[in-house]
């Protein structure tokens, strides 16, 4: 289950949370106060479902979801529908 306290990082899939990870660790000095959870939706089409059926009803007033996409059609097109959700 994921923590219902930390701000949550939606990514479209493993390479966005592998590069994610890797630049966390790399830079972990500096990014100490970085305290998000982040899920691999398993490809941009899944983030608005993800998004939609398990995070948003769960998130307290404070609490941060960020989706991120590549900037590309399919990027564009699921980042419209998070627009339409939310």
């Amino acid at each position: 289950m994921y923590s219902l306290n930390k701000d949550i990082l939606l990514v479209e899939g493993t390479n966005d949370y592998n590069y994610i990870q890797e630049a966390i660790s790399k830079l972990s000095p500096q990014f100490d106060n970085f305290n998000f959870h982040i899920i691999n939706c398993g490809g941009a089409d899944n983030v608005p479902t993800v998004l939609e059926q398990s995070i948003i009803n769960l998130l307290k007033p404070n609490q941060k979801c960020i989706c991120l996409f590549d900037y590309d059609g399919q990027g564009r097109r699921n980042f419209q529908k998070i627009e339409d959700i939310v």
